[in-house]
């Protein structure tokens, strides 16, 4: 009978645990996967994790080097968590601008002070901000955004192998402008509602110069929330346009952050 060899066993499992961290990371920053909308038990998400990162395993090279445990070895934790916790941030500013823009739109209409329970992150949320939000999830997974991130990260292994994770200083002017491309997604989506409620505030206020005694204050709102969620409504086209575009965008994003936290 053979003898195991717990060496081997004792570096396979080191191995594992840096590919685990990783995925972990990217499992609790990304979207959807870590939303209370979802409402995946957290044994459930630990199982997944660890099937994912067996299959990862299995594709990486044979003669990955690790050191023993110690600093070295918790250092490199440390990278595989900021690794992962990077692509998945990412992935959450390019879907985030959606729920700006709809934040934008309450306070345009009038919504702003009314407040739902957002199941995402179980806060308070503008109304309108939430419904798009909604809608950005459910398509997210439609148009199978999630399979396009888990690709990202497979590149991420290819590019950067467990044990060398780093954060060169080109990745943060990297997340940086995906930081303005949240509050550029989100003018684009509330872009019609603030163009027609533009619109509309001309001439009510050269008719409350015109007709002081109309107590617009009032009057205004029913009428104001009637066209906002009229223009809401003739939105959602091409705001269904803008969000698969930003799922195309996924595609790519993990593709170019890998390859500059290799430092190619």
């Amino acid at each position: 009978m053979n003898d195991v060899d717990f060496n081997l066993l004792v570096d396979q499992f080191r191995l594992y645990l840096l590919v685990f961290v990783r995925i972990s990371a990217l499992a609790i920053a990304a979207p959807v996967l870590s939303s209370a909308l979802l409402r995946v038990p957290v044994q459930l998400m630990v199982g997944l994790v660890s099937a994912l990162a067996l299959i990862v395993m299995m594709q990486l090279p044979g003669d990955i080097l690790l050191p023993d445990w110690g600093w070295g070895y918790a250092l490199m934790i440390g990278g595989e968590v900021l690794m992962g916790v990077s692509l998945g941030f990412l992935v959450s500013l390019i879907l985030g601008g959606i729920q700006v823009g709809g934040e934008i739109i309450d306070h345009l209409i009038g919504f702003a002070v009314v407040d739902v329970i957002d199941p995402v992150t179980n806060e308070s949320a503008s109304l309108i901000g939430n419904l798009k939000g909604l809608l950005a999830t459910l398509l997210f997974l439609l148009l199978h955004g999630h399979h396009h991130m888990f690709r990202g990260l497979m590149r991420t292994f290819e590019s950067v192998p467990p044990g060398a994770a780093g954060m060169p200083i080109e990745v943060w002017p990297f997340i940086l402008g995906y930081s303005e491309m949240l509050f550029i997604v989100g003018l684009q989506i509330a872009a019609p509602c603030l163009i027609v409620m533009t619109l509309l505030y001309v001439p009510e206020g050269f008719l409350a110069r015109m007709v002081p005694q109309l107590n617009l204050m009032i009057n205004d709102v029913p009428f104001r929330i009637v066209i906002g969620l009229f223009v809401v409504w003739l939105g959602l086209g091409p705001m269904m346009g803008v969000l698969t575009g930003l799922i195309e965008e996924i595609a790519t994003v993990g593709d170019r952050f890998a390859l500059i936290a290799a430092g190619a």
